[in-house]
C-alpha cells in the first residue's frame, strides 16, 4: 500500500494524490469495506490521468492499465461485495 501510495504522488503530485486518498477513506468509513475504497480509488484513476496527463494519452493509457489492474486484482472482492458476504472492518472472523 505504501508503495502504490508513493506512486500516485510522483505520478499525479501531491493534489491528485491527495484527491485519490480522500476517495478511498471516505469510502472505507462510510462503508466499513476496504476493497470498496480501493477499488473506487482505482477506477477514479483514468479520470485524474485525463486531467493531469490531458492531451498525453500514452500516460492516460498507461494509468488506465494500472486502474484496471487493481479492479481485476479485487475480482473475488467484488463478487463478494456483490453476493454481500465481503467482510466489514471489525468483524469477528469465522
Amino acid at each position: 500500500i505504501a508503495v502504490a501510495v508513493g506512486c500516485l504522488f510522483v505520478t499525479f503530485g501531491w493534489v491528485g494524490a491527495c484527491l485519490e486518498l480522500l476517495i478511498f477513506i471516505v469510502l472505507v468509513v462510510v462503508t466499513k469495506r476496504v476493497s470498496v475504497g480501493s477499488i473506487a480509488a482505482a477506477a477514479a484513476c483514468p479520470f485524474f490521468a485525463l486531467y493531469f496527463f490531458w492531451g498525453d494519452w500514452l500516460a492516460w493509457l498507461f494509468c488506465t492499465i494500472a486502474g484496471l489492474t487493481v479492479v481485476w486484482a479485487h475480482r473475488e472482492n467484488i463478487k463478494r461485495l456483490l453476493a454481500g458476504t465481503e467482510s466489514k472492518i471489525g468483524d469477528k472472523k469465522k
